[in-house]
């Protein structure tokens, strides 16, 4: 029986989550209360729940889930 090599990217060159390997991501977002625009907050796995650091921008945040711990 061969396994299945999971991903080093996702389709969107994240990486997987480091907690269950899976790919697939969504962005969480806040609505701003002044100008009621949507922005970015964090990267959530969705299939573990397992989050990213909050950042400021969607580059940001897509920057800080690609950080591991021991890369640090």
């Amino acid at each position: 029986m061969t396994k299945t090599a999971k991903p080093e990217r996702s389709l969107t060159g994240l990486r997987p989550c480091p907690f269950c390997g899976s790919v697939r991501l969504s962005s969480i977002t806040l609505r701003d209360q002044t100008t009621r625009a949507l922005r970015p907050l964090l990267l959530q796995c969705n299939d573990c729940g397992s989050t990213g650091p909050v950042g400021e921008t969607l580059d940001q945040i897509r920057r800080l889930w690609d950080v591991r711990a021991q890369e640090v």
